[in-house]
């Protein structure tokens, strides 16, 4: 969580393969998928960017931001998108690699 403008910069993108979020969740797919069949799992759900920013640094905070601290804002919103393009990446990744299969 960021809780001080200033720690900002220790947003960063994730580790596409190594985050504990972005693994768990392929072992949780890859466990669904081996239990119940991949036609009946969806992997495809992530939150957008607002959301994300909202949680990352609060929902009042974050609009606070918006209106008296824009580059704070852009900045949040900027690595956010990047992990979502990122996260979408290894969703494609797993999926595909298990369609293959």
């Amino acid at each position: 969580m960021v809780e001080e403008p200033e720690d900002v910069h220790k947003l960063e993108v994730p580790d596409r393969y190594h985050s504990a979020y972005m693994a768990v969740s392929i072992a949780a797919y890859r466990y669904m998928e081996a239990l119940i069949g991949k036609e009946n799992v969806d992997f495809w759900y992530c939150l957008g960017p607002f959301d994300l920013a909202c949680l990352v640094r609060g929902q009042s905070r974050f609009f606070a931001d918006i209106k008296l601290r824009p580059e704070l804002a852009h900045k949040i919103l900027e690595i956010i998108t990047r992990t979502i393009i990122e996260w979408t990446k290894v969703r494609e990744e797993v999926v595909e690699e298990n369609l293959n299969v």
